[in-house]
């Protein structure tokens, strides 16, 4: 399989007080050679560490599938 990760950063505006709102985005245009313009199945997970976890928290999120042109 391929694994790919991305980190989320802090938004500028929270949605309520004493929450923090995560976003993450790229392009997958940009991000082609990453995912080695592999069409297919995808699974999407939420991985929550941190340097003081011994392990992370992993949440499925499901699959998607995502169409490359060809190389």
């Amino acid at each position: 399989g391929l694994d790919t990760f991305y980190t989320m950063r802090k938004k500028a505006s929270s949605s309520s007080e004493g929450s923090t709102a995560l976003s993450v985005s790229f392009s997958l245009a940009e991000e082609m050679a990453t995912f080695l313009q592999r069409s297919g199945a995808y699974q999407l997970s939420l991985l929550v560490g941190d340097v003081v976890y011994d392990s992370p928290i992993e949440q499925s999120l499901g699959s998607l599938s995502l169409s490359f042109p060809p190389k």
